[in-house]
């Protein structure tokens, strides 16, 4: 009966799995209510105490969600730059070299943390596994497989610019970091009154910028934009 009144997902008895989840020392968060998190959370609580304890558990942590969406932001810009002026695009070799080194790394990590769930857990969690294998797989072939191609014929050029234009589907990517992320700082009274602060001092700004003429306004709006 002392087991019933301490509500499902308890341990009952000694030796058993630990709770996985928010307020368990899960890197979820609580109070997430969408059904991606649920999948995430039922996935990690399939795992078991080996798995929430792996050390490759960062892969869900929020510092490593931010570098991975820098470095998808940094890449998207690169490709942006190099379509626009093709004679940047040497320049661009070696971070796009460490940047796939990156996304292995994060995906290798991901199916040794995840391990069977990877692809055979949650339907959504299992489709962004496999958009990033695809994304990844289709990187390595195109930086690292056919660059060693000296003189590629008509059809191995158009393999090569399909494989290029996926790269531009590693911007879903912000997205699943979006989904993964607690955002729920965004709803705290201390950010709300930065926001508001923000807003107020543009909207002096705007009316500063129609009686002084100063070169310094479009680098102020810069920054508050971002």
């Amino acid at each position: 009966a002392a087991t019933a009144l301490r509500g499902e997902g308890c341990c009952s008895a000694e030796g058993a799995a630990p709770l996985v989840g928010p307020g368990f020392g899960d890197p979820l968060q609580a109070g997430e209510p969408s059904q991606w998190r649920r999948g995430r959370r039922n996935a990690l609580v399939d795992m078991g105490a080996e798995r929430s304890a792996s050390i490759w558990r960062f892969v869900e942590a929020g510092w490593f969600q931010c570098l991975a969406a820098f470095c998808i932001i940094a890449n998207l810009i690169m490709v942006i730059v190099a379509l626009d002026d093709q004679s940047k695009e040497p320049y661009m070799f070696w971070p796009n070299q460490g940047l796939l080194c990156f996304y292995i790394l994060e995906l290798f990590s991901r199916i040794f943390y995840f391990r069977k769930t990877f692809i055979c857990g949650p339907p959504t969690l299992v489709a962004w596994n496999l958009l990033d294998l695809c994304v990844v797989a289709a990187g390595v072939a195109d930086q690292w497989v056919l660059s060693f191609v000296s003189d590629p014929s008509a059809s191995a050029q158009m393999v090569i610019k399909g494989l290029r234009m996926l790269r531009v589907f590693r911007a879903l990517r912000i997205v699943r970091v979006l989904l993964e992320a607690d955002l729920s700082w965004t709803e705290e009274p201390r950010f709300q009154t930065f926001i508001g602060t923000v807003i107020g001092l543009n909207s002096i700004l705007m009316g500063l910028e129609t009686d002084i003429d100063w070169v310094g306004w479009f680098y102020l709006e810069q920054i508050l934009l971002t």
